[in-house]
C-alpha cells in the first residue's frame, strides 16, 4: 500500500490486534498499527542468511515525520548495499550525534542512570528500566535531553493518565528521579518533571478485607473445579491468608527457605520489598499447623523443582518461580459481571472483588480483632517497614509473639470454617 500522511492520520486501529502494512515502493519497509493507534515503522532485511529487523521509529507528533522515516530507510538501504548492518550503523551514528551534535540522548541517559545508580540501589532494576523505556522512550524516541521540555513532560503524563492513572504517577516519580540524576551530573540544567503533581491524583489506601463469611466462601471456592483454579494456586492463595505475607514473597519462595522441623519460613532480605538492596535483615515467619500442611503438599507438587510454586514452564527452565503477579491474574480472570442486573456488578466467587493483597489486609484486620497488639506484633508479622529510631535499634525478631499470633489466627480460621459447615 502507498502510505501517506493522510492515510496514517485516518487509518483505524483494530481492537486487541496489531497489524502490518507493507509500504509500496520501499523495499522491506512496513508500518505496524497497534491497538492503541500508534504507528511504528520497521524494515526487514536479510543478513548472513537470517532475517533481521531495523526499528526505524514511531510516527506522529511525538515521534518521526514521514519524511524522516523515508530518509532513515534510504540510509539503511545504502548501508545494506555497502555490506553493512543497518542496525549497527544506526547505533553508531546515534552515538556520534550524542557526542558531537545535540548532546546526550534519552537512551544514553538511561544507560548511565542504570549503570551508576539503578543496578546498585534498586532491588529490581529491570522493572524500572522497562517502565521508563515503555512509557518515555517509546513515546518520545531517542531525542536529545536538551530538547525535552516541561510542556512535553506534562502532555506525556496526561496521555498515560487516560489509560492508567496509577502508572502515570509511577512514571512521573521515576522520570523525576532519572532527570534529577541527570541534573546532578550536569547533563542538563533543569529537571522537566520537577514539581509536577501526581497526574493520576492522590492515591487513596485500599480498604477491602474479608469478613468471616467471605473467608469461608473464598476458602471453599478454591476447591470447586468449576472455578478453574489449579491445586497449586489454591494452596498458594491459602498460604497468603494463613501467613499474611506479600503475594510476591509467597509466589517466589524457594523451598530452601522453609525449615519444617523448626516450623519456620525465613524470607531472604533480598526478596523483601521494603528492605534496601544489600540488607541482611531476613524475615522469619512462624508456620502454623495448617501452613505446614500446605507447604508440605506444595513441596510434593513441585516435583523436585527448587521453588514452592514453580512456573508452568519450569520443567524446561527449572530455576523459575511463578511471576509475582500470577496470583492477581488468577483472581482477576475469575471476576464476573452480572449483566442481567439493572446495575451491573462485578463479583468474585459471588463476593465483591478482592486482590491477593487484600488477603494480607484481612489477616491484619482479624489479628487486631483477636486482640493482638498492632505495634509491634502485627507489624512484625506483616514485616512492615519501621524507619523510626526505635525500629532502627530494635533487632529483636519477636518470634515467640509472632508464632502465638499466627497460631491463634490458624485456630480462628478453622473455627470460621467449621461454623459455616454447621450452619449448612
Amino acid at each position: 500500500m502507498r502510505i501517506t500522511d493522510t492515510w496514517l492520520r485516518t487509518v483505524k486501529s483494530r481492537p486487541g490486534k496489531k497489524w502490518d502494512v507493507d509500504v509500496t515502493g520501499r523495499t522491506g519497509l512496513i508500518v505496524r498499527i497497534y491497538p492503541s493507534g500508534s504507528k511504528v515503522f520497521r524494515m526487514r532485511y536479510m543478513r548472513h542468511g537470517a532475517r533481521r529487523w531495523f526499528r526505524i521509529g514511531r510516527y506522529g507528533n511525538d515521534g518521526l515525520s514521514l519524511v524522516d522515516i523515508h530518509k532513515l530507510h534510504i540510509q539503511a538501504q545504502s548501508d545494506l548495499e555497502n555490506g553493512l548492518d543497518p542496525v549497527e550503523q544506526h547505533a553508531k551514528r546515534r552515538k556520534k550525534v550524542a557526542r558531537n551534535g545535540n548532546g546526550p540522548t534519552l537512551r544514553s541517559l538511561l544507560a548511565e542512570w542504570v549503570w551508576h545508580y539503578a543496578r546498585k540501589e534498586r532491588k529490581r532494576p529491570t522493572e524500572v528500566l522497562k517502565l521508563f523505556k515503555t512509557n518515555v522512550i517509546d513515546a518520545w524516541g531517542d531525542k536529545p535531553l536538551s530538547a525535552v521540555t516541561r510542556r512535553e513532560a506534562v502532555l506525556l503524563l496526561d496521555k498515560i493518565k487516560v489509560r492508567a492513572p496509577v502508572v502515570a504517577n509511577r512514571v512521573n516519580a521515576l522520570a523525576s528521579q532519572v532527570f534529577t540524576f541527570c541534573v546532578a551530573r550536569e547533563l542538563i540544567a533543569v529537571n522537566p518533571f520537577l514539581g509536577i503533581p501526581p497526574p493520576g491524583g492522590t492515591e487513596s489506601a485500599k480498604q477491602r478485607w474479608l469478613d468471616a463469611d467471605e473467608i469461608c466462601t473464598f476458602w471453599r471456592a478454591l476447591d470447586k473445579t468449576e472455578n478453574r483454579i489449579t491445586r497449586r494456586m489454591a494452596l498458594g492463595l491459602r498460604l497468603i491468608l494463613l501467613t499474611g505475607q506479600r503475594p510476591g514473597e509467597v509466589g517466589g519462595a524457594p523451598i530452601a527457605e522453609f525449615d519444617l522441623p523448626q516450623k519456620v519460613w525465613t524470607i531472604s532480605a533480598a526478596r523483601i520489598k521494603t528492605e534496601p538492596k544489600g540488607s541482611t535483615n531476613d524475615h522469619v515467619v512462624p508456620l502454623s499447623p495448617t501452613a505446614i500442611e500446605i507447604v508440605t503438599e506444595l513441596t510434593r507438587l513441585a516435583d523436585g523443582r527448587p521453588f514452592l510454586l514453580p512456573s508452568s514452564r519450569s520443567k524446561k527452565q527449572r530455576g523459575r518461580p511463578i511471576h509475582e503477579k500470577t496470583f492477581s491474574h488468577v483472581l482477576s480472570d475469575l471476576v464476573t459481571t452480572e449483566t442481567a442486573k439493572k446495575n451491573a456488578e462485578s463479583t468474585l466467587f459471588g463476593l465483591p472483588p478482592f486482590t491477593p493483597h487484600d488477603l494480607r489486609r484481612t489477616v491484619s484486620t482479624h489479628l487486631a480483632r483477636l486482640g493482638i497488639p498492632r505495634k509491634p506484633v502485627i507489624d512484625k508479622v506483616l514485616n512492615h517497614a519501621d524507619s523510626s529510631m526505635g525500629g532502627v535499634y530494635d533487632r529483636y525478631q519477636y518470634l515467640k509473639e509472632k508464632r502465638e499470633a499466627l497460631e491463634r489466627w490458624d485456630t480462628e480460621l478453622k473455627a470460621i470454617r467449621s461454623k459455616q459447615q454447621s450452619k449448612e
